[in-house]
């Protein structure tokens, strides 16, 4: 289904008059060589309309194309082509039909552009104190220009700072590897990189224990990140967790009564309800924008504000 490109110089006024009808001349020729060229094509792309399981009992001819039984396409290569299953076939009169995609990724990524999204597996999970497991993956680098890839899971081990958040990166070596900066640059330019996660160590050093599902972190202790009063102040989050990797933040508290949250400190809106009960923490929602500095307040007595976790941008 290829179409020949005019590899000619186009007729162009500018030209002298022997330029211009040479050039002419080897245009129209190009033109009356494209008729069969588009006929062909015609042809395979009605062939590609009109795609049908395959059929033991049916004949087929190049260009005929069916849907195998694993669900991928073939076009027949040979001619009265007969009970030849195209997958794994015997006589190699089937090819498998395979999408290409070209000069589809935007790259460089623009500066200030977080890369997100295609990213395949590399899910991780709390081993121990100071070890997680990763799964294997792949995914492109920061920029958008490098695939990176982890072949199989692997254990990452993580340092034991007191109260230190650890980013998370697949390098173009295929290793994972931790670092306290949240763009890598410790790790320098030794790397083509991709974040793809963080853990968050305790008090004592240790990896706070987490459970890991559909790019949320979920803490398996909730982090006590401030006591609320009535009054409007604001919470800098940027201790528990890396603030302009996250979009979604869990949010639980004891007592009872109603947070209110607000960007300016004057709107008040997300209201979340916690259920009366003495230091049981209770979930009351979520908010899907997370800033440094988020307003919160408590509406009628003071209460402790957990994060129990936090939906980050892979």
């Amino acid at each position: 289904m290829t179409i020949t490109p005019y590899a000619g110089t186009v007729p162009d006024r500018s030209q002298s008059q022997d330029e211009f009808n040479i050039n002419t001349q080897a245009f129209l020729n190009y033109i009356d060589a494209l008729g069969p060229e588009i006929n062909t094509t015609a042809v395979e792309i009605n062939a590609l309309a009109t795609i049908t399981v395959y059929s033991a009992s049916t004949t087929y001819n190049t260009p005929d194309t069916v849907y195998g039984s694993d669900g991928l396409t073939y076009r027949c290569a040979g001619t009265s082509v007969l009970a030849d299953n195209p997958v794994g076939s015997v006589t190699g009169d089937w090819v498998k039909l395979i999408l290409e995609l070209t000069d589809t990724q935007i790259y460089p990524v623009p500066s200030g552009i977080i890369l997100t999204g295609n990213m395949q597996g590399l899910g991780y999970e709390y081993t121990s104190a100071h070890v997680i497991t990763v799964a294997a993956g792949a995914c492109y680098d920061s920029t958008n220009a490098t695939l990176l890839s982890a072949s199989v899971s692997q254990t990452v081990t993580i340092g034991s700072v007191i109260n230190e958040i650890y980013s998370l990166f697949l390098c173009d070596d295929g290793v994972v590897r931790p670092d306290t900066h949240i763009d890598g640059d410790t790790l320098l330019s030794a790397y083509s990189r991709r974040w793809i996660g963080f853990v968050l160590n305790d008090s004592s050093g240790d990896i706070n224990q987490f459970t890991y599902a559909n790019d949320s972190v979920l803490f398996e202790t909730p982090i006590n990140v401030s006591t609320l009063t009535t009054s409007f102040a604001t919470i800098d989050f940027s201790n528990i967790m890396p603030v302009p990797r996250c979009e979604m933040v869990q949010f639980g508290g004891y007592n009872s009564g109603v947070v209110l949250t607000s960007r300016d400190g004057t709107m008040e809106h997300d209201k979340f309800q916690a259920e009366s009960g003495s230091y049981a923490p209770n979930y009351m929602g979520q908010l899907p924008w997370v800033h440094r500095d988020s307003y919160f307040k408590y509406k009628t007595t003071s209460t402790s504000l957990f994060v129990h976790g936090v939906t980050i941008k892979r």
